[in-house]
């Protein structure tokens, strides 16, 4: 409103003030960035993802929502934001103003079975028109690579064992994680003086010297039993070594072999027989006697 006045009377006072109506219109150009750490990202481990949304302007933004679907193969963990509330999958962050920037940090779980290259998206709207769409929605693509501590362990029973009889090994294997093991395989080469009787895997196949698991899950624990008949003529301590591997690397490869040694001790129940071939026998004659032993 303008309004003109005079200290000369004004015979028409209707004509000395105006009021121009106008017309607002409201336009915020809000942008979203995401960034991820770490990237590459261990399949099984956490990845943390940072959301960044600002209003460029020109206007304050109204009623603005972040909304990110974490895909399937993310669990989620953990969502702060510095304004507004998180209900998944939205970020209710409000009035936007112009100039200002505000964050949000999610932390999820990659699958243990992931593989390859991982990707989320995020996407800001408001209710105030936006002249710039394209900077709405950002995408951001992480590379997935695995790890998987296999560790084998190797028991035996009896020990000390007696030569000529059996022994019966029990090979466990487990995942440690954080990813699935692809193709794990363990070699058990019985040395020459053990003769495999029985194997008796509770997954897989066992094709000697070679027990073929396949897919070992994170957390998972398998078992093979071995029996075998020690040869009779062996003295002292025997060993035997088992050996697990998998197409996924392993970052403690330490624990990918166990030895176990075996004490072999003797026994063997001697019998003896005796005959003669002439019974009464002349005295001043011969007699002939027949004595067998066996072992």
């Amino acid at each position: 409103t303008a309004t003109v006045s005079s200290d000369t009377p004004d015979p028409e006072p209707g004509n000395n003030s105006d009021i121009e109506y106008t017309t607002v219109n409201t336009s915020a150009d809000l942008s979203i960035s995401k960034s991820d750490d770490p990237d590459p990202v261990i399949a099984g481990e956490t990845i943390t993802y940072t959301i960044v949304v600002k209003n460029n302007g020109p206007s304050d933004a109204l009623n603005v929502n972040v909304t990110d679907n974490l895909p399937g193969y993310l669990a989620l963990l953990n969502a702060t934001p510095t304004v507004g509330t998180w209900n998944a999958p939205t970020w209710s962050i409000g009035t936007l103003a112009i100039g200002e920037t505000v964050t949000l940090t999610l932390t999820a779980r990659v699958d243990s079975d992931v593989l390859g290259t991982i990707s989320n998206t995020a996407t800001v709207s408001s209710d105030t028109p936006d002249p710039e769409p394209g900077n709405n929605s950002d995408i951001e693509y992480t590379t997935v690579n695995t790890s998987a501590d296999l560790s084998i362990s190797k028991s035996d029973d009896p020990d000390p064992v007696i030569a000529g009889e059996t022994i019966t090994y029990t090979i466990v294997v487990k995942n440690n994680g954080p990813s699935d093991a692809l193709n794990v395989n363990v070699t058990d080469n019985l040395p020459g003086y053990l003769a495999l009787l029985n194997a008796t895997p509770t997954v897989g196949t066992w094709n000697a010297p070679t027990w073929s698991i396949g897919t070992l899950a994170i957390g998972e624990t398998v078992t093979l039993t071995l029996t075998a008949r020690v040869d009779s003529d062996v003295l002292g301590t025997i060993s035997n070594t088992a050996t697990v591997s998998s197409d996924t690397p392993d970052p403690e490869p330490g624990n990918n072999s166990d030895t176990e040694y075996t004490t072999v001790n003797t026994s063997a129940d001697l019998s003896i027989t005796k005959s003669d071939d002439s019974d009464p026998v002349i005295a001043g004659e011969t007699i002939t006697y027949t004595i067998v032993v066996k072992n």
